[in-house]
């Protein structure tokens, strides 16, 4: 019996409007708007510099899982100014000056709203952007916040999806096992799946959870864990969508799913 239900949050429950396609592209312009709002004596050199220290960190350039605090990411970025400036401001104006524009998805609130009237606790798991401090992040979405039994971020539990370390906080928090959790989120085929056995497992919970969440977006990804707790993917799509999807789900997935009449129909 599901007892737990987690969230992404980005692409699953809201969205950035003007988020940048790639946010390494961001971070020179970034840098910029910080020297100007701050005055700072520094050069164009130095604000190369500080790109490449923090395109380093970044996961999709340079693969980790731990997450690492905005405080370290930026001291190590900022090491080489030869002037005076408060960390805390840098960082803020560096994030705040992408003018990034939340947008919650219709269904959203009333989801959230079904899903705890019906019993059962809410939790996210959400990975944040690098750097970006985690109540940055949160404020963004603060009319959420009420909904969330459990906020868990990459930053909170300090690591990223898809190591469990989230999961294994969100179960020891409820007290529950993780077949009694399914979390749902776009999450970019963070994770590959090889066990035809895991899909089947999960087009079961799925089935029973398919009332609540039909009014959820159809491209969501649905996490399911099992022990000890590895991911799990899989994902409700249509036939338009199958081509992009694809490369995530092997072969032997997509042959069991399309028996049970689930994925690909």
């Amino acid at each position: 019996m599901i007892k737990v239900i987690g969230f992404d949050i980005g692409g699953t429950l809201m969205e950035y409007k003007n988020m940048p396609n790639v946010w390494i592209d961001y971070y020179k312009t970034g840098f910029e708007t910080v020297r100007d709002r701050l005055g700072l004596h520094i050069s164009d050199d130095d604000i190369a510099r500080s790109v490449e220290v923090l395109r380093g960190y970044n996961p999709k350039v340079k693969y980790r899982e731990e997450d690492i605090a905005p405080e370290v990411i930026f001291t190590d970025a900022t090491s080489h100014w030869k002037c005076s400036f408060h960390l805390e401001k840098v960082i803020d104006i560096f994030y705040r000056s992408m003018g990034l524009m939340p947008y919650i998805y219709p269904d959203t609130v009333n989801t959230l709203k079904k899903l705890r009237a019906d019993g059962y606790k809410i939790a996210t798991l959400t990975d944040v952007a690098t750097g970006m401090p985690d109540e940055l992040h949160k404020s963004y979405f603060p009319e959420l916040m009420p909904y969330f039994d459990m906020y868990v971020s990459s930053l909170s539990c300090g690591y990223r999806k898809p190591n469990p370390k989230g999961l294994s906080d969100i179960a020891e928090h409820f007290g529950v096992s993780p077949a009694e959790m399914v979390v749902s989120g776009l999450s970019s085929g963070q994770t590959v799946i090889s066990s035809a056995n895991a899909a089947l497992h999960a087009v079961t919970v799925i089935q029973i959870m398919t009332d609540t969440l039909k009014t959820f977006r159809s491209n969501s990804f649905l996490f399911i864990c099992t022990p000890p707790f590895p991911f799990y993917l899989i994902i409700s799509c249509t036939a338009e969508n199958e081509n992009v999807l694809s490369p995530y789900i092997s072969k032997t997935l997509q042959k069991a799913c399309r028996r049970k009449k689930f994925l690909f129909r």
